[in-house]
């Protein structure tokens, strides 16, 4: 998928395109007919100089975390991870991908369909948070099925989690917590399964909805067998 043939392009989302490659790699070692001038033409540094919104797979994070795509993400807003489903994968996730690539823009974070038991991780990791999320507005979650923690909760998370306005968690049935202590929602709007929340403490909202669509799922499929 040649995207660097629209330099204008701002938005791109791909959806369950499992064979499609949306940054293509260039291998300058089968070009020897190219000078040094004519591979910055093509080179993956040019692909998405205007991009502002952007939906990767596991395949697309690996490259660029690799360092095989050297993809211009200064201006990028939103993103969207998806699609990180065997252990090992979910592995690569648990470090936060894109963790060695700056996105001092991002202020939109979706994560969806993915079996994912923790967005952020447990412990402290050893990067410079503040280059991926000091702009942080939103976040979504989506379809994670196995989703245990967002990882909010965690003490070097707070400055972040300060400037979130808005929450949106949807068939995330195994989710318990939103962030640690007592969390009121006077600046902060949650959905829960498409419906908006309001109430004294977040924690209390996504425990008592979840864990009662948790059963219910338990339920019925106890029922069927």
């Amino acid at each position: 998928m040649r995207t660097q043939d629209w330099p204008m392009l701002t938005t791109l989302d791909v959806y369950k395109c499992p064979l499609l490659n949306v940054f293509e790699e260039v291998n300058f070692q089968n070009r020897p007919d190219l000078d040094a001038d004519q591979q910055a033409l093509v080179s993956a540094v040019k692909v998405t100089p205007h991009l502002e919104e952007l939906s990767l797979n596991k395949y697309d994070v690996m490259m660029i975390e690799q360092g095989q795509l050297h993809v211009n993400l200064q201006k990028l807003k939103f993103l969207k991870l998806r699609s990180f489903h065997d252990e090992e994968e979910a592995d690569m996730f648990s470090c936060f991908p894109l963790s060695k690539v700056p996105l001092p823009g991002i202020e939109g974070l979706e994560v969806c369909e993915s079996n994912l038991k923790e967005i952020f991780p447990s412990q402290r990791p050893d990067m410079a948070y503040t280059k991926i999320l000091s702009r942080l507005k939103g976040l979504e979650l989506n379809n994670l099925p196995m989703l245990e923690s967002i990882g909010l909760e965690q003490s070097w998370m707070s400055p972040f989690l300060a400037k979130v306005k808005h929450a949106s968690f949807t068939q995330c049935h195994k989710l318990r917590t939103f962030c640690r202590g007592h969390v009121l929602h006077w600046y902060l709007r949650l959905e829960i399964d498409g419906y908006n929340w309001s109430g004294d403490n977040l924690n209390d909202a996504i425990k008592r909805e979840f864990a009662a669509k948790d059963r219910n799922m338990a339920d019925s499929h106890a029922s069927r067998h």
